[in-house]
């Protein structure tokens, strides 16, 4: 884990132009900003007004490789199927 807060303005500028899980590599730049080996970038979609999904997709910083991804879907409107999505995607991208 490294503090995104030196690369502040990389960020605010990639993200004024679009979304960061969408912007062909931006991710990459500002990890190389901050000196990580890997990064990991989650979004939420709206499925519909129950569903939604939670994705998180790590690449390696080097080589822009994806090392994992895992997506979790859950009901919206519990508090408790947050935190279930969650777990999952923790478990799925560890593996385990």
């Amino acid at each position: 884990m490294v503090d995104n807060a030196p690369a502040a303005a990389l960020i605010a500028e990639y993200r004024g132009r679009e979304a960061l899980h969408a912007c062909n590599g931006c991710e990459l730049d500002i990890a190389r900003a901050l000196g990580a080996s890997l990064v990991a970038v989650g979004w939420v979609q709206k499925v519909s007004n129950l569903i939604i999904n939670v994705n998180l997709g790590i690449r390696e910083v080097d080589s822009g490789a994806c090392c994992s991804s895992a997506a979790s879907i859950c009901a919206a409107t519990r508090t408790k199927s947050w935190g279930r999505a969650a777990d999952r995607l923790v478990r799925d991208v560890l593996g385990g």
